[in-house]
């Protein structure tokens, strides 16, 4: 596929006395705004909560990318791996305040929650390890898509639970509702490899 070779250069200043009254949202960062990608030939992502779980907030990633650095995550207990789920995201809600000068409102913060299914229901049953989750206030929560992974930049509120269906032939499994406030949704990055393929259990 050819690309254009033109590109259209967009004025910074609008061309003639105009005044204007601020009325979106008023600015939370001065930085300079990232160049957009634009590529017709770059693959879709697709979605589902494919992978879940809980990183202790004080581990620190020098390459997420990194299958080891998980491992070492891992092999400490800091890092806890639900490797087939399913679940989504939902769209963050915006949290506005008051704005200043010209400005009507800021945002302060956005609401953003999702949920997971772990299948995995009688073992985390029986060992307590989603009732101990319950009021944890120190956990990351990460999740995986088709070839990327997420994590939160702030600790979440994990309320997990299970319902009883009257069908003989339903599945009981755990489902893990996540809650966070951020301003921004966590960035993807490259699934690391062997990571989410398999089981891990520590040793007693």
């Amino acid at each position: 596929m050819k690309k254009h070779k033109s590109k259209k250069t967009l004025s910074k200043k609008p061309k003639g006395p105009f005044a204007f009254i601020m009325t979106g949202y008023y600015p939370t960062t001065c930085d300079d705004l990232p160049n957009h990608s634009c590529d017709p030939c770059e693959g879709r992502e697709f979605g589902r909560v494919r992978s879940a779980g809980f990183i202790a907030s004080d581990f620190t990633f020098v390459d997420p990318t990194n299958p080891t650095e998980w491992q070492t995550g891992i092999a400490s207990g800091e890092i806890i791996i639900a490797p087939f789920t399913n679940g989504e995201i939902a769209e963050p809600s915006v949290k506005t305040g008051p704005g200043y000068g010209d400005m009507v409102e800021e945002v302060l913060s956005q609401d953003q929650s999702g949920f997971f299914n772990d299948p995995n229901f009688v073992s985390n049953n029986k060992n307590g390890f989603y009732q101990a989750m319950v009021g944890r206030r120190n956990m990351l929560f990460f999740f995986r898509t088709s070839s990327q992974t997420y994590i939160t930049d702030v600790p979440v509120t994990v309320m997990p639970g299970y319902k009883v269906d009257n069908d003989l032939t339903s599945n009981i499994v755990w489902n893990v509702k996540v809650k966070w406030q951020s301003l921004n949704q966590p960035t993807a990055f490259n699934t690391p490899d062997g990571i989410f393929d398999q089981c891990f259990e520590l040793g007693e």
